[in-house]
């Protein structure tokens, strides 16, 4: 599964008593979640659905999600069942949406004494990422880009460069 996409636990429980109903907390292991999922009065079949703000640091345990569902029968709350599943959250790749050379009319030459001037949009969905960027701007020079956070996903840059000599450059934001 992927960072900040929604994802459903199913499960079915298995159990020789008839009708029995069942309590069921899942512990998602996410620090930056809402806690626990608390399910009550449920039948043999269950579904929760959760999104895991963030892909997990490889630093963290052994990068996944350890997922525990208990599961007790209503009539014998001491008759539990524990489970543990390791989901492993991929990271979605931040996205440069929009790139534009001076808005005015970016197919036109500039004096050589004038600055280019670049700007972008940006998304990340993984709200505890730390992302960067840089310029390739084509004469051999690359800056790092000052990325301005403008929600918990989505943000802007600019930047901008004077060249010292005339001629063709392709810029290239990563």
């Amino acid at each position: 599964i992927f960072e900040a996409t929604e994802w459903t636990l199913r499960g079915v429980i298995s159990d020789s008593g008839v009708n029995d109903r069942y309590n069921i907390t899942i512990d998602w292991d996410d620090p930056t979640g809402p806690g626990n999922t608390v399910l009550t009065d449920q039948g043999p079949n269950f579904a929760a659905s959760y999104t895991f703000a963030d892909d997990r640091p490889a630093s963290q345990s052994d990068g996944k999600y350890n997922v525990t569902v208990t599961v007790g029968d209503v009539n014998d709350p001491a008759s539990t069942s524990i489970q543990t599943m390791a989901i492993d959250v991929s990271n979605f790749a931040p996205e440069i949406n929009e790139v534009t050379l001076n808005a005015s009319d970016p197919s036109s030459p500039l004096p050589i004494d004038q600055a280019v001037q670049l700007s972008g949009l940006f998304t990340e969905l993984g709200t505890q990422d730390t992302v960067t960027g840089t310029i390739e701007w084509g004469d051999g020079t690359t800056d790092p880009i000052n990325l301005n956070y403008t929600s918990a996903t989505e943000g802007d840059f600019t930047a901008s460069r004077q060249y010292s000599g005339d001629g063709s450059y392709i810029v290239k934001v990563t």
